[in-house]
Protein backbone atom coordinates (compact mmCIF):
# COMPACT_ATOMS: atom_id res chain seq x y z
CA UNK A 1 0.00 0.00 0.00
CA UNK A 2 2.68 2.37 0.78
CA UNK A 3 4.60 1.70 -2.12
CA UNK A 4 1.71 2.11 -4.39
CA UNK A 5 1.13 5.49 -2.45
CA UNK A 6 4.70 6.77 -2.81
CA UNK A 7 4.69 6.11 -6.77
CA UNK A 8 1.35 8.58 -7.16
CA UNK A 9 2.92 10.59 -5.02
CA UNK A 10 6.28 10.83 -7.15
CA UNK A 11 4.12 10.76 -10.45
CA UNK A 12 2.43 13.85 -8.98
CA UNK A 13 5.12 15.67 -8.04
CA UNK A 14 6.91 15.17 -11.56
CA UNK A 15 3.70 16.32 -13.05
CA UNK A 16 3.44 19.46 -10.51
CA UNK A 17 7.57 20.11 -12.16
CA UNK A 18 6.21 20.09 -15.67
CA UNK A 19 3.27 22.56 -15.03
CA UNK A 20 5.10 24.70 -13.12
CA UNK A 21 7.94 24.49 -15.91
CA UNK A 22 5.17 25.46 -18.68
CA UNK A 23 3.65 28.52 -16.45
CA UNK A 24 7.44 29.62 -16.32
CA UNK A 25 7.45 29.67 -20.23
CA UNK A 26 4.08 30.67 -20.63
CA UNK A 27 5.10 34.04 -18.37
CA UNK A 28 8.58 34.36 -20.09
CA UNK A 29 6.86 34.15 -23.41
CA UNK A 30 4.58 36.87 -22.91
CA UNK A 31 6.79 39.30 -20.98
CA UNK A 32 9.08 38.82 -24.49
CA UNK A 33 6.29 39.21 -26.14
CA UNK A 34 5.64 42.39 -24.07
CA UNK A 35 9.16 43.96 -24.46
CA UNK A 36 9.31 42.55 -28.18
CA UNK A 37 6.11 44.73 -28.71
CA UNK A 38 7.35 48.08 -27.11
CA UNK A 39 10.56 47.58 -28.85
CA UNK A 40 9.37 47.49 -32.28
CA UNK A 41 6.87 50.34 -31.60
CA UNK A 42 9.63 52.41 -30.39
CA UNK A 43 11.12 51.77 -33.50
CA UNK A 44 8.27 52.09 -35.89
CA UNK A 45 7.10 54.94 -33.55
CA UNK A 46 10.48 56.90 -32.09
CA UNK A 47 9.39 59.31 -29.31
Amino acid sequence: MTSLRQTSVRISGSDTKINMFKNNLFILISICKKYWITYTNGLIYPN
